[in-house]
């Protein structure tokens, strides 16, 4: 990219190296040495303001005199300022002849885009808690964090007296990607808009051929970004519904027609018992068999066999039990008189059922003593089971829920090192 400004050139008045300038405008007011730390004052013929030999340019993938497009305007960047509070960060000077003076901040492989603004914020952003609302313009802001920032480096060309050392006060607050960034001095308060960017961007903007350092944390302008997570997430929000609606058919039309009931008393049930004979037709729809017990404090197995003229076709077990008492939350019960069993018979037919409660338990001891509970048995035909259909829902409820709980965790991420401070 060409500069659109006349590339000019000086011999630093402290150390005699040669400094590149970059028609950084009339504002400029110092040109800083990055040899030898000098601050030269730009309007007095470039002599010595101060000197800080000891400086350390911080770690940047930008440089002074690097050109690129930010928002469809062509900056150079003319200046250097490196920070310190709870870490360390870049400060670069932008300049274009035609839209002035801009800043883009570098921490840990973030990148923000600033400029000025001369709105006033509604709100004393100094006295604000941590998420309190902030209002500049028609943006919405909540309060970030305070904090005091030093000076550790100066180089290029910049509007205004920068030092080593110097220090101001800071205050943000975010509206993702936006940062309302506030600095205070003794002699001034400036307001500034900033602008996450992305790494991405930065670097196509500016051409650079290295990969960028890898992002560390979450910059508190930083939008959360997953488009496939959240385009994969508003697919499955349709088909939520369509499955509640499919289950909620299945329950209320395909629940399968009663075709047998029977009572078995406690006696037969520890003897075993052979049921009434029933007659299902549908054999290619499945058969439910809902076993209710009347078991208080205590547990029982039931033996089950599904019988066609008098033989087996079918053998399984069921374990049962209900518990119930108070403690000093109030009344609690756990387990269940009912359970369910699900099977498809070979062929219409007649078919009966051998029941036996072959173990058991009441008590805290729960011992092997055979509980005394009935047995009610319930039989229906060509049921249809919801439950790969709840299966589905549930996998779908999680798929449309995952873009709003990875931002929420996101976001608690954001939070926590200020909201931790707070507490």
């Amino acid at each position: 990219m060409s500069s659109t400004a006349k590339l000019r050139s000086i011999r630093c008045t402290a150390c005699g190296a040669p400094l590149a300038l970059h028609g950084g405008g009339h504002k400029i007011l110092t040109l800083n040495c990055q040899h030898c730390g000098a601050v030269l004052d730009a309007r007095k013929e470039y002599a010595v303001l101060a000197q800080f030999k000891e400086q350390q340019k911080p770690d940047c993938p930008l440089d002074i005199g690097m050109q690129g497009k930010l928002k469809g305007v062509d900056f150079t960047i003319i200046g250097m300022v490196g920070r310190f509070a709870e870490g360390e960060w870049v400060d670069l000077l932008l300049f274009s002849p035609t839209h002035g003076y801009a800043w883009l901040s570098y921490e840990n492989g973030h990148f923000t885009f600033a400029r000025r603004i001369r709105d006033v914020p509604t709100g004393d952003i100094w006295l604000l808690a941590v998420k309190k609302p902030l209002y500049v313009g028609n943006r919405t802001f909540k309060m970030y964090e305070r904090y005091q920032a030093d000076i550790t480096y100066v180089a290029g060309e910049l509007t205004w007296l920068a030092k080593v050392g110097d220090s101001a006060e800071m205050a943000e607050a975010i509206a993702p990607p936006w940062l309302l960034s506030v600095e205070r001095t003794a002699r001034e308060t400036e307001l500034y808009l900033c602008e996450y960017l992305q790494p991405a961007d930065v670097a196509a903007a500016f051409q650079l051929t290295e990969a960028l350092p890898d992002r560390k944390g979450i910059n508190p302008a930083q939008p959360f970004v997953s488009p496939r997570l959240e385009a994969v997430s508003r697919a499955a929000r349709p088909f939520v519904l369509v499955v509640a609606v499919v289950m909620l058919f299945i329950w209320l039309f395909m629940g399968g027609e009663e075709v047998h009931r029977e009572y078995i008393a406690q006696p037969d049930l520890v003897n075993g018992k052979v049921t009434k004979n029933f007659t299902i037709h549908d054999h290619h729809r499945l058969v439910e068999m809902q076993m209710e017990t009347r078991l208080n404090n205590a547990w029982a197995y039931l033996d089950v066999t599904v019988q066609h003229n008098k033989a087996e076709i079918y053998s399984f077990g069921k374990e049962m039990g209900f518990y119930s008492g108070y403690d000093d939350e109030g009344y609690w019960e756990e387990g269940s008189n009912t359970a369910y069993a699900h099977f498809k018979v070979p062929e219409p037919g007649e078919y009966t059922l051998h029941v036996q409660e072959s173990e058991g338990g009441e008590g805290d001891l729960a011992e092997q003593n055979k509980p005394p509970t009935a047995l009610t048995i319930a039989i229906r035909e060509s049921y249809t089971s919801p439950y790969y259909f709840v299966l589905l829902s549930i996998l779908l409820a999680v798929v449309a829920i995952a873009h709003a709980v990875a931002r929420g965790w996101y976001e608690s991420r954001r939070w926590a090192a200020v909201t931790e401070d707070d507490d």
